[in-house]
């Protein structure tokens, strides 16, 4: 008589018992509760890194306009509604038309503020020539 070295499946030890797969969904879920506000606060500071790139090249459009004509230029960029008078005043546009919007103000020699809004309705304000953040109301 030869036996088979086979053994027979025992049903009960087939796959993963519910504990387990609790377990594997608890750590899962654990990670992403950590991992999800890393990405958001990433991807905020990502976009604010781009809003003030493009404030900090309007500043060498601005002093050259100061320099030529003794004022700060004032307008506005918005190329979803086709306005940029920025263009006009001190000859400024952005590299690429991503949906972003700039508003600036002056008070004629002495100072101008610039507000950047982002499609998402995130925005950065600051003041120049001190390049400090714009008061808050």
């Amino acid at each position: 008589m030869t036996q088979s070295c086979e053994r027979p499946l025992r049903p009960h030890l087939a796959g993963f018992s519910l504990v387990e797969l609790l377990v594997a969904v608890a750590v899962v879920a654990l990670l992403a509760a950590i991992a999800v506000p890393i990405y958001r606060d990433y991807t905020a500071t990502a976009r604010d890194s781009v809003l003030l790139n493009q404030i900090n090249s309007m500043v060498v459009f601005q002093e050259d306009t100061r320099l030529r004509t003794g004022q700060y230029g004032a307008g506005e960029y918005d190329g979803a509604r086709g306005v940029n008078t920025l263009r006009t005043t001190i000859g400024w546009a952005p590299a690429t038309d991503d949906g972003r919007t700039y508003a600036v103000t002056a008070d004629a020699g002495r100072s101008w503020t610039v507000t950047a809004t982002d499609p998402s309705g995130r925005s950065r304000c600051r003041v120049f020539p001190a390049d400090e953040e714009c008061p808050t109301p």
